[in-house]
């Protein structure tokens, strides 16, 4: 969906206040690691599909007016970095849940606490400027 974004802005069209978008999606994913429920699959695909839309569209600001090889270069990196992260960022999660699972404070609430901050930062950066 990351891509799609970026296609998005790309073709010229405008998605809405960008930055507070991208920012409410990473209070909204800290707070799924700092709910001791188990969310539904289907609320966080379509959470991760438009916060990807929106960090595509962002990121698609970096490369306006860029000639087509660099821009097909842009994106193929571009996504095969995001795979990557993706890829390390799953292997990690399920290897600190392992060795975690028995803590009185489960890491992945710590983690969903530093995430919320991290996002509710950026949030006030982007609202308040």
């Amino acid at each position: 969906t990351t891509l799609v974004g970026t296609g998005i802005h790309l073709l010229g069209m405008d998605l809405p206040i960008p930055e507070i978008a991208i920012a409410t999606s990473v209070v909204l994913f800290g707070g799924l690691l700092l709910s001791a429920k188990i969310p539904n699959i289907s609320v966080v695909l379509g959470l991760a599909s438009l916060a990807g839309i929106f960090h595509g569209y962002a990121y698609g600001e970096a490369i306006v007016g860029a000639e087509m090889s660099p821009l097909l270069a842009y994106l193929i990196g571009f996504s095969v970095i995001q795979y990557g992260i993706a890829i390390l960022a799953l292997g990690l999660s399920q290897r600190l849940i392992k060795q975690w699972k028995d803590q009185p404070f489960p890491l992945m609430r710590i983690l969903g606490f530093g995430i919320c901050s991290v996002g509710v930062v950026f949030l006030s950066s982007a609202i308040f400027g």
